[in-house]
Formats: C-alpha cells, sequence, structure tokens
C-alpha cells in the first residue's frame, strides 16, 4: 500500500465515521445533523468507490475499510455519543487491529 492510499483510507475512515456520529446523534432523522451527516457518509462512498478500490486489490481494500471503520465507530461512540466499551469490545477492537496489520505486511 502507498501513501497515496493509505491517506485516502485515513480520510475515508474520519469522513464516514463523522457521518455515522452525526447520524447517531441525531434526534431526528428529518435534521440539519442528519443530514449532515448522510452527507459525509455519502462522500466516504464517494471515496471507496472511485478512489480507493481502484488503487488496491479489492480483497485487501474491502477489510481494511470495514475493519477501520468498526474502530473509527467505536471510538467515535465512546469520545462523542457517551457508548461504553467492555472488556470484550476491546480485546475485540484489538483483534481487528492486529488483523489490519496482519493484512498489510
Amino acid at each position: 500500500m502507498n501513501l497515496t492510499s493509505a491517506a485516502t483510507l485515513m480520510f475515508y475512515f474520519i469522513v464516514t465515521t463523522t457521518g455515522l456520529s452525526f447520524m447517531k446523534a441525531s434526534e431526528n432523522v428529518i435534521s440539519i445533523q442528519y443530514a449532515f451527516g448522510t452527507f459525509l457518509y455519502g462522500i466516504g462512498y464517494i471515496l471507496f468507490s472511485f478512489l480507493i478500490i481502484r488503487s488496491m486489490p479489492l480483497s485487501l481494500a474491502f477489510p481494511i475499510a470495514s475493519a477501520g471503520l468498526i474502530v473509527g465507530t467505536q471510538i467515535a461512540g465512546v469520545a462523542f455519543l457517551g457508548e461504553t466499551i467492555s472488556p470484550m469490545h476491546a480485546l475485540g477492537i484489538g483483534g481487528i487491529i492486529v488483523g489490519i496489520v496482519m493484512l498489510t505486511l
């Protein structure tokens, strides 16, 4: 994976996780906050569809993107939405991170 692909993946994680967080935090589906979250999530979809899967093999891009969103949403949930992570969740996140590292070697 080259530096451009890694930077694009990081931007994808940030944009998509932020969008999901806005959607989750909104009190109503018909709100500016939910619409903004949907917009950001859509930008993430476009990044994935047109940049990420074209810059690396799908067998590598999809697991990394999926795992990155799992980790990102767990962190955002704790940091911004007041959710908690159990020891089992923390262990699972650690396993996901180890799996991502193994995929990129």
